[in-house]
C-alpha cells in the first residue's frame, strides 16, 4: 500500500457510499475500515461510525488509532442552525461545541464542563485551506464557515422549540447542528490528529424544509471525498 494521504470518517453508510463506491462497495457497515484511492489519486482511509454522540466517540478512537492518518475530514449531512446557512448549502467548520453540555449552575459557561474551559474548539485544519476556486461548483449551493453545534437530539421545529433557552441561543449562532462532529473531533484531538469537519445541509428545522435524504447524503460523500487532499500540506 502506499503511504495514506487522509481519512475521511462519516455517521452513516449512506453518506460513507459515494466515496467507497468506486473501491467496489456497495454497502459499508458501521466500523469497517475501507481503503481505496481517492479522487484525487490519493490512497483515503474511510469509515462510518454510527450516528449519535456514543457511537462518534468510540467509532473514532478505534478508527483513528488503527490507521493513525495525517488527517481527518469528518461529516456528512446536518440541520441548518441560526447562523445563515440553508438547505443545500456546505459549512465548513470553523469551531465545534457541544449545545447540551450545561454545567451553567456551576458558574461553567455553557458548552464548557469546567469553568476555565472554552465552550468550543478551534478547527486546527482552517475551512480556508479549501474556500475559494471553483472545488464545489454545483455541488452545493453557498459555502460557508463557522460553528456547527453537536448533540443528541435529532432536531425538529417542536423538539427545538422544547430545548432550553440557553441550548436555543447557542443554536441560533450556529450555521449547523449535527450528532457527531465535536464527538469526532474530541478522539481526533486525543489521538493528535489534526481535523476539519463540513457539512452539507439537509434540512431547516426552524421552517420545516427538508431535502431529499438519500440525494443530501450523495452530496455530502462526494463533498468529504474531494477535501483530503487539498488539506496534506497542512496534515503532513
Amino acid at each position: 500500500m502506499s503511504q495514506l494521504r487522509g481519512a475521511v470518517m462519516t455517521a452513516l453508510p449512506l453518506e460513507l457510499a459515494p466515496l467507497v463506491a468506486p473501491w467496489g462497495v456497495k454497502r459499508p457497515r458501521p466500523g469497517q475500515i475501507y481503503r481505496g484511492r481517492g479522487p484525487g489519486g490519493g490512497e483515503i482511509a474511510a469509515c462510518c461510525s454510527g450516528p449519535g454522540t456514543i457511537a462518534a466517540a468510540l467509532g473514532a478512537a478505534q478508527f483513528l488509532a488503527r490507521v493513525r492518518p495525517p488527517l481527518l475530514v469528518m461529516g456528512g449531512i446536518a440541520a441548518a442552525g441560526g447562523g445563515g446557512a440553508a438547505p443545500g448549502d456546505l459549512v465548513l467548520a470553523d469551531r465545534l461545541g457541544f449545545y447540551g453540555v450545561d454545567v451553567t449552575a456551576l458558574g461553567a459557561p455553557a458548552g464548557a464542563l469546567r469553568r476555565d474551559d472554552a465552550p468550543e474548539r478551534e478547527a486546527p485544519l482552517s475551512p480556508d485551506l479549501v474556500l475559494g476556486g471553483d472545488l464545489f461548483l454545483g455541488m452545493a449551493g453557498q459555502i460557508r464557515r463557522g460553528l456547527i453545534l453537536t448533540g443528541d437530539c435529532f432536531l425538529d421545529a417542536r423538539l427545538l422549540g422544547e430545548l432550553p433557552p440557553v441550548w436555543q441561543e447557542r443554536i441560533a449562532r450556529a450555521q449547523a447542528v449535527d450528532m457527531e462532529s465535536a464527538a469526532w473531533a474530541a478522539a481526533a484531538d486525543r489521538e493528535g490528529v489534526p481535523w476539519l469537519a463540513a457539512r452539507y445541509i439537509s434540512d431547516d428545522p426552524r421552517q420545516d424544509r427538508r431535502l431529499s435524504f438519500p440525494e443530501s447524503c450523495r452530496r455530502a460523500g462526494e463533498i468529504l471525498g474531494l477535501i483530503p487532499e487539498l488539506l496534506l500540506p497542512c496534515g503532513a
